[in-house]
């Protein structure tokens, strides 16, 4: 049996299929991201398999003689994951993250499919061989980071328009019993799916031939982004022995494959848990450990092996988000704790990262380029095959937070491929109802309205950075739908209700704007997303008219004049809050109390001054500062500088500092201890560092 723990791995797979000088031409009038390739292959599953199961693995294997290297690609498709080995070298690996046949989708199918450059890992006339490893399905119902169609495998490696191979009957494969299979696995969280176990005396299944699924659709969308890249080994280093346990501290936040050398004393399972804080043990002794289960998740994988085997292994499939790792033993009855292995020779993590080409910056201070370095690298570990939330809890693709990433990512990142493969990505999330999904691809059901406004944010913003309407043919129809769904709603009323169920009327994380928000930051949401992609296309999907009368009905509902501030809604306790965040958006959207009177209030609230509004998070302070610096003045220049010194240098400056910015003010302690310390929307101080103090 071909041992998957083997360790030879090309370091920088995929990154030189295309030069970084190369990213731009991505977006190119040759292939477009609607033009439909069919494949002259055949989807594959080993035979008796389970296609519609969970987190199950299989393996592949070929072989094929190239003429010679020129224009020598695999073209290939799958569900989930593939890892992609050419003579037992690592090369290539993705997750496909896409829409496989699913009914409650408009769009129904949008299947990707990768074009790899393997010429130079061949020789002409020599006999290369093949090996591809997939993880289907690894999250069970409800996960929020995959969807995932019937298992099934689809490759043509073509030298010029010359067929060397392809998926077929004849392709030889077998389960993968390394693995553990199916549901016995833990869930790492609801959002991420399955953990996994390598067992290096798995159960070893002879090659046979494959089984061909006709049914499944030989259509395809080429994913026109960059393959991922596998950088060297971080290795750990000791901070602590304990008894049963020993921690290892990576310095900083990295997003990658465990990356593992050891040598078991007996037979037992090496379990190695992750994280991004350590924290005393629950009699508060000890200078810390990994927090591995959390309210219910499992932040932990295991390697198991015989007694004196030396196991090297790295797992081409599950990213792991963290900075300390932390190796404990289970016996082999799985019962009780084990011994330590005899010799730990190596433990890390081998990043993986998206290609990217960073802009040049150099601002006033120190502290700005500090906090601008941290945002950089926050942004790097959330760029995948799409933007994710947090690498450590979710790895999923929201409208809202995607936003603030494409929006930063003008300023950092040279080119705009990314950006517009994410939002094509979420236009695909389209929902029956008219509304895209909370995560794209998502297997839940509880959709957020407000992010289906964000998403609208994020394209008009697209447009206006990079002149490319041409976006427009691939996710004009969710933004159709999206604001005909929205004056649906309307109705005579001329302001948007609350959503009913299976909708969240969630806007961001505090008080009255979290499990039922109001009516208040929807509406001024709605407007700002349609008055951006207005200005950003000359498209309009109401009149001045409707605008107005939108405007004029939320300020007789919610403009409390006895406070001069705008409350959340017209019931129950929300008609006596007041938050920044609605205030603030009450002035993007032009409503007609919201005037400089109402920016003075927001500013001392802000500045400690408190006159009662609820605070707004650091997910949508971005909204607050845009509301500020609406007006032509210093002190609100200067107020939204001072606040982001304030806030980002408390994070810097705390002991749970990672290298990246957090989810939430409150670090690790927000969600019951689940907050993420590495978050895509914190790095908004990008954008504000280039467009107002540069």
């Amino acid at each position: 049996m071909q041992d998957i723990s083997r360790r030879s791995f090309i370091i920088g797979a995929g990154a030189t299929a295309l030069s970084l000088g190369a990213v731009g031409a991505l977006i190119r009038k040759g292939v477009a991201v609607a033009d439909i390739k069919n494949f002259d292959a055949k989807w594959i599953w080993p035979e008796g398999a389970e296609v519609n199961g969970v987190n199950d693995y299989a393996e592949f294997v070929d072989s094929f003689t190239p003429t010679n290297t020129n224009d020598l690609k695999i073209e290939i498709a799958c569900e989930s994951m593939y890892a992609l080995y050419i003579d037992d070298e690592l090369r290539y690996f993705a997750q496909s993250s896409d829409f496989p046949q699913k009914a409650q989708y408009k769009s129904n199918e949008y299947k990707l499919y990768d074009k790899l450059d393997i010429s130079k890992f061949c020789t002409p006339g020599k006999k290369h061989n093949l090996r591809i490893l997939i993880w289907h399905n690894p999250g069970k119902e409800g996960c929020q980071a995959f969807l995932s169609g019937e298992a099934g495998l689809i490759y043509q490696i073509l030298q010029g328009n010359t067929k060397l191979t392809s998926s077929g009957k004849t392709t030889q494969s077998r389960t993968l019993e390394n693995y553990w299979h199916g549901e016995t696995m833990r869930l790492i969280t609801g959002q991420m799916g399955f953990s996994f176990r390598y067992d290096k005396n798995g159960t070893i299944t002879e090659f046979h031939d494959s089984a061909v699924n006709e049914s499944k659709s030989n259509n395809f969308n080429l994913r026109e982004i960059l393959p991922l890249q596998l950088d060297p080994r971080v290795d750990g280093k000791i901070v602590k022995r304990y008894e049963d346990s020993v921690l290892y501290d990576l310095g900083k936040e990295y997003v990658g494959f465990l990356d593992i050398k050891f040598k078991n004393p007996k037979a037992q399972t090496i379990v190695v848990s992750y994280g991004e804080h350590i924290c005393a043990d629950e009699q508060g002794h000890g200078e810390g450990h990994v927090r591995r289960q959390v309210g219910g998740r499992d932040f932990s994988v295991d390697i198991k092996s015989n007694a004196g085997e030396t196991v090297e292994y790295l797992n081409p499939f599950r990213r792991l988000g963290c900075r300390y790792l932390e190796i404990s033993a289970l016996k082999i009855d799985e019962k009780s704790k084990g011994d330590l292995p005899t010799e730990i020779d190596y433990i890390g993590i081998r990043p993986v990262m998206y290609p990217l080409e960073d802009k040049p910056y150099n601002f006033k201070n120190a502290t700005m380029n500090k906090i601008y370095e941290a945002c950089i690298w926050t942004l790097k570990c959330c760029m995948h095959e799409h933007y994710e939330d947090c690498p450590w809890r979710e790895q999923c693709l929201y409208g809202m937070d995607s936003r603030n990433q494409m929006l930063c990512g003008y300023y950092a990142f040279e080119g705009h491929e990314y950006q517009r493969h994410n939002l094509i990505l979420l236009a695909q999330s389209l929902r029956e109802d008219n509304m895209i999904e909370i995560c794209a691809p998502c297997n839940n059901n509880y959709p957020i309205p407000m992010f289906s406004y964000a998403f609208i944010i994020g394209a008009a913003e697209y447009i206006k950075y990079t002149k490319d309407k041409s976006i427009l043919d691939h996710i004009k129809p969710a933004i159709d739908a999206i604001f005909t769904k929205s004056k649906a709603m309307m109705g005579a009323n001329h302001y948007i209700p609350k959503f009913p169920h299976p909708f969240w009327n969630f806007i961001e994380w505090w008080n009255g704007s979290d499990s039922d928000s109001g009516i208040l930051n929807l509406n001024n949401i709605f407007i700002i997303a349609h008055e951006k992609f207005k200005s950003a296309t000359g498209i309009s999907y109401l009149t001045e008219e409707e605008l107005n009368n939108m405007r004029k009905t939320l300020d007789d509902k919610l403009y409390v004049s006895s406070k001069g501030e705008y409350c959340l809604d017209l019931e129950d306790r929300l008609k006596d809050l007041s938050s920044q965040l609605g205030n603030a958006t009450a002035i993007l959207a032009k409503l007609p109390n919201a005037n400089e009177n109402l920016a003075n209030k927001i500013l001392k609230d802000m500045q400690g001054e408190s006159t009662g509004m609820v605070t707004a998070s650091l997910s949508m302070r971005g909204f607050l500062y845009d509301a500020l610096l609406e007006f032509n003045d210093p002190k609100y220049k200067k107020a939204v500088y001072d606040d982001i010194l304030k806030n980002y240098t408390t994070m810097m400056d705390s002991g749970y500092f990672t290298g990246t910015f957090w989810e939430d003010e409150r670090g690790q302690h927000a969600f019951s201890d689940a907050g993420s310390l590495c978050h895509g929307w914190s790095a908004i101080p990008i954008y504000y560092f280039n467009e107002y103090y540069s």
